[in-house]
């Protein structure tokens, strides 16, 4: 999986998704963001098993794939980067 996507764009999903995500740690999965990138760009997914958030974002997909990564690192490294892409 390779994309480059706006970076404000990417931390207004991934602000979303904070919201719910689980901190507790009683299943491991739920602490993570499902990233998938298609053709029509990027999706960001996470649930607590009660409520859920999905979000679509435009991006330019160099190569289309799936990955869970912890929600909260990701939030706070894509937060520190000073560039407009990622």
């Amino acid at each position: 999986m390779k994309f480059k996507i706006n970076n404000a764009n990417l931390l207004q999903g991934l602000g979303r998704i904070q919201a719910i995500v689980e901190r507790r740690g009683t299943l491991p999965i739920l602490s993570n963001v499902l990233i998938k990138a298609t053709s029509d760009g990027i999706t960001l997914a996470a649930t607590d098993l009660e409520v859920g958030v999905v979000s679509t974002h435009p991006a330019e997909i160099e190569q289309e794939g799936s990955v869970t990564l912890a929600a909260k690192k990701l939030f706070e490294i894509v937060r520190e980067l000073d560039e407009d892409d990622v």
